[in-house]
């Protein structure tokens, strides 16, 4: 069992992988303080814009190990703050996050899939959550990500139906953003991290850092609205962004025919 990280495009790409092959990649201990210090080690590389997290040996993650669950409240604590300081991380990020999923994606390894801003998963894979048939309650931050993509309603069912989400219904939910072939999760994650290195980190930090805050009133969202553009607008990138753009603009003025498709 084990979590590795490799680095892809240019190192700018971190690909996290859970491996516990007799498991299908079950979150015991050793699975979750690795994805603890991958993920906070990804999170503080500057260099890096995005990161993939993925499972090998044809699942993504069955979920938390029932065998090794504690039942005592120090333990538990210790147990559950590493899972939700991960889930923390993942969310507040300034990378944009990927999940790669194939195969299952159970439990809290749904939870972890969906905390992430992109999902990326093949047209076999399978999302379930059967928390309440072992009598607990959906943790890991399921209640909190889970709803934001598919909504409150669809949420509800899912847990109190204990459901099984097949990957159509996922991506028709919009739990899922990408479906693909079986075993090319990985391939169409590398490629969607590719396309967002063309946009600035900066620019993506920021947004993700919006839109994870919970704004009390339309007016709190428009002063912190107000406080990243004047930031921005400061950026080298933005200056030089601009000048392609018109650069680009004038030369379309300039050029007879351009911009007219027929």
């Amino acid at each position: 069992m084990s979590v590795t990280t490799d680095l892809r495009v240019d190192s700018k790409v971190r690909v996290i992988t859970i491996s516990d092959p007799g498991k299908l990649n079950a979150i015991g201990d050793d699975i979750r303080n690795g994805l603890a210090q991958q993920v906070a080690s990804a999170t503080s590389d500057l260099n890096c814009t995005s990161i993939i997290i993925t499972g090998a040996n044809g699942a993504f993650s069955s979920g938390g190990e029932l065998s090794g669950m504690p039942t005592e409240s120090d333990a538990i604590h210790r147990r559950m703050g590493t899972m939700h300081e991960i889930i923390r991380m993942i969310t507040l990020a300034s990378q944009i996050v990927i999940s790669a999923v194939d195969g299952v994606a159970f439990g809290s390894g749904m939870s972890l899939a969906a905390a992430a801003d992109i999902v990326v998963a093949s047209d076999q894979s399978k999302f379930g959550c059967s928390f309440g048939r072992v009598g607990l309650i959906p943790d890991v931050g399921f209640l909190w990500s889970v709803p934001r993509r598919i909504g409150s309603q669809r949420t509800r069912l899912i847990v109190l139906r204990n459901a099984l989400i097949e990957a159509d219904v996922a991506l028709d939910w919009g739990l899922v953003d990408y479906l693909c072939p079986p075993g090319a999760a990985l391939e169409c994650a590398l490629e969607k991290a590719a396309e967002i290195i063309r946009t600035p980190a900066r620019t993506l930090a920021n947004a993700k850092r919006m839109m994870a805050r919970s704004f009390s009133s339309l007016d709190a969202l428009l002063e912190a609205e107000l406080e990243c553009q004047i930031e921005l607008l400061a950026t080298e990138e933005f200056a030089a962004a601009r000048e392609a753009f018109l650069a680009r603009s004038q030369q379309k003025i300039n050029t007879p025919g351009a911009g007219n498709d027929r």
